[in-house]
């Protein structure tokens, strides 16, 4: 038999966790993970937003496959966590649209993140992306734009929809 004595062994190795957690504590309180945005929190997809998602075309097919045409739509109802049904804003149909697939319009006030998308067609360095966050003050669904106070400047900023990704609004 051994001299061994469990309950010793327990407490000593106890007091020697504890101490290592207190020097990390002291050491670093919180290691960021990722960082959240300055703005509130993203606002939920409801009945009677409007979106956009692009539709397949194949009325021009001239063997290069359908085209997508940007769509705009209103929900009508939540086809509960993938998908909802949506209503063609110029035609009535309606459309099952997979939330994947979908952008949300922004309205009037909201306030939004994005990264827009631009390519001034003048060769190289004429194309790029740039992220803006600012008010929307305009909707031209005609039009596909939006016009966007930005802070720092006393002009809005028009964009077209379809050039604005990974859009988020607050």
């Amino acid at each position: 038999m051994s001299n061994f004595d469990l309950k010793k062994y327990l407490v000593e190795n106890k007091l020697t966790a504890g101490s290592r957690l207190n020097e990390d504590e002291i050491g670093e309180m919180a290691t960021l993970i990722k960082k959240s945005s300055s703005l509130e929190n993203e606002k939920p997809l409801q009945v009677d937003d409007l979106i956009m998602w692009n539709e397949l075309d194949y009325s021009n097919d001239r063997g290069m496959g359908p085209t997508g045409i940007l769509t705009v739509g209103k929900v009508v109802k939540i086809l509960g966590p993938a998908n909802v049904q949506a209503e063609d804003i110029k035609t009535g149909d309606l459309y099952k649209v997979s939330r994947r697939e979908l952008t949300k319009v922004p309205s009037v006030g909201d306030k939004i993140e994005a990264t827009l998308f631009y390519n001034r067609g003048a060769g190289s360095g004429s194309s790029g992306s740039n992220k803006i966050s600012g008010t929307i003050t305009k909707v031209d669904l005609g039009n596909m734009k939006v016009a966007i106070k930005t802070e720092g400047s006393d002009k809005p900023l028009v964009a077209s929809l379809k050039d604005l990704k990974n859009m988020k609004i607050f």
